[in-house]
């Protein structure tokens, strides 16, 4: 009988595990994120996209959509136990840096209204003082004062 690499065991645990918790959508998605992340799905499959048609029947985009969501949610609380809750409530935050992320975050949980616009405000609003800092920081120590102080030139 043939033993199984220790890679290979837990790619076959995380598998089934997929397969089993399909319809609990963030553990599954804490799954995926694993799967992508540590190339398990290699090299039986062509590309990730591929693996997941293959093994979970899903297709790419929504594949792709769910590792963004766990990788949110990692960015946001690195033990995972916060975060949006939904793959849609976390699509404001794609492609934001993670810190804008984690500062949007902290202001949503001493927020109770998280309607999908208001999040979608929230990461914009972080996302603008985000880069307004980061602009200020470039600037002259000198013209950063005259900015803090409101003068102009």
């Amino acid at each position: 009988m043939k033993t199984l690499s220790k890679r290979a065991a837990r790619k076959a645990w995380l598998i089934k595990k997929g397969q089993r918790c399909l319809p609990a959508a963030l553990e599954f998605v804490k799954v995926i994120h694993e799967l992508e992340s540590d190339f398990h799905y290699r090299p039986e499959f062509k590309n990730f996209a591929d693996f997941c048609r293959e093994t979970f029947d899903l297709g790419k985009a929504h594949v792709y959509r769910l590792v963004a969501w766990a990788g949110v949610r990692a960015n946001v609380s690195p033990a995972g136990d916060s975060g949006p809750a939904t793959e849609r409530s976390a699509r404001p935050f794609y492609g934001k840096d993670p810190e804008v992320q984690r500062e949007a975050w902290e202001t949503l949980k001493a927020d109770p209204n998280k309607g999908a616009e208001h999040v979608k405000e929230v990461v914009e609003d972080t996302e603008l003082q985000f880069l307004g800092r980061q602009m200020l920081l470039k600037l002259p120590k000198e013209q950063q004062l005259k900015v803090m102080q409101g003068e102009s030139d």
